[in-house]
């Protein structure tokens, strides 16, 4: 959990000459400089599979996010702060034993991301985004959304495998986070990252192997292993992408299938957050998240309420399909039956013509 403070970080940044590097990158469209205590540097390397190297051009510029990462501050903190006068956020993580996590790397700098994203009226969406290619030259953009563990990535998994050879391309827009804006009255999605932060438990066995060589892993031999996946050029991630479905993923109710909803209906449900931890957080059990969100929205609840009620009319006023998808993951997480049926039907929807 990132907190706002009033302090300027970069007045306790602890600047060594040797033992401080910077990355910087794209976060989506954003100009992020990651300063990393080089004790630190296998992590913050690991970000060029995850966030487009800024170029050297770029980099001449002043940028819109600022990340600390190992600040030896005696804080045990992280923190975030926003500069006014520069129109600068800056995130600090003090130096301690347990930032050697990736997550608190890639989700300051999407917390970062989220919160100068709002102040601009954009919609930061914790989910999952592809546009599906059928071979009959249907095409629909599919956006999911939901906490960590409910079933984003798998559903997606699951259509593929529901597809079969229908299939002509999957184009990754997103994996983890992105933003819906309106451009004349229209929604378009877009993403953060060129990669997937993704646990290998929750992928096929076969895909860390195909993957190997172009992936890095962190703790294999933990329950909690993760890997780190290019998943989509930056050009597609930065692109203005039509939204055709947009579903809430529930793993906790004992509904099969795909679910067409108001627009009330899906922005209450949106709001609370609602999921079955599976112990891929801290959490255990039924949790509440505000918006589904703890990087930005959560924090800024009151910048992001109206963005929530103007995007989601839009969803409803040009067509978009609106509702829940039933992973049923909560319940047996071995047991594909609900995922199966959901894919099924998500298929159906994609197969219908416009």
């Amino acid at each position: 959990m990132f907190t706002e403070i009033d302090t300027q970080p970069m007045t306790y940044f602890k600047k060594g000459e040797s033992n401080w590097f910077c990355y910087p990158c794209k976060v989506g469209a954003l100009l992020c400089f990651v300063y990393f205590n080089s004790k630190y540097m296998s992590s913050a390397l690991s970000m060029a599979n995850l966030f487009e190297l800024a170029t050297k051009e770029e980099s001449a510029q002043k940028p819109d996010l600022v990340v600390i990462f190992g600040n030896d501050d005696g804080n045990d903190a992280t923190n975030f702060y926003y500069d006014e006068a520069n129109d600068i956020w800056v995130g600090c993580i003090s130096d301690n034993p347990r930032i050697e996590y990736f997550g608190y790397l890639k989700k300051m700098c999407l917390t970062l991301h989220n919160l100068a994203q709002m102040k601009k009226g954009w919609l930061p969406i914790h989910g999952a985004f592809v546009n599906i290619y059928l071979k009959d030259g249907t095409k629909k953009g599919i956006m999911l959304m939901g906490d960590s563990g409910a079933g984003k990535s798998e559903s997606i998994e699951a259509l593929k495998a529901a597809a079969g050879d229908m299939i002509r391309e999957v184009e990754v827009v997103f994996d983890d986070m992105g933003t819906i804006h309106l451009e004349d009255g229209v929604p378009y999605g877009q993403g953060t990252e060129i990669g997937a932060f993704i646990r290998l438990d929750d992928l096929d066995p076969g895909t860390p192997y195909r993957d190997m060589d172009r992936s890095i892993f962190m703790a294999p031999e933990n329950p909690n292993a993760r890997m780190i996946q290019p998943a989509a050029p930056y050009r597609v991630v930065v692109h203005n992408h039509k939204i055709d479905l947009f579903a809430y993923a529930n793993n906790y109710t004992n509904e099969f299938g795909l679910k067409k909803l108001t627009v009330q209906e899906v922005k209450d449900t949106c709001k609370l957050g609602k999921r079955m931890a599976l112990g891929t957080t801290q959490e255990v059990g039924i949790s509440t998240t505000y918006f589904a969100n703890p990087f930005g929205p959560m924090q800024k609840q009151e910048l992001c309420e109206p963005i929530i009620d103007t995007i989601f009319q839009a969803l409803e006023d040009n067509g978009v399909f609106v509702g829940e998808i039933y992973t049923h993951l909560g319940f047996d997480k071995s047991n594909r039956k609900g995922l199966n049926i959901a894919a099924q039907q998500l298929l159906e929807f994609i197969q219908k013509k416009d």
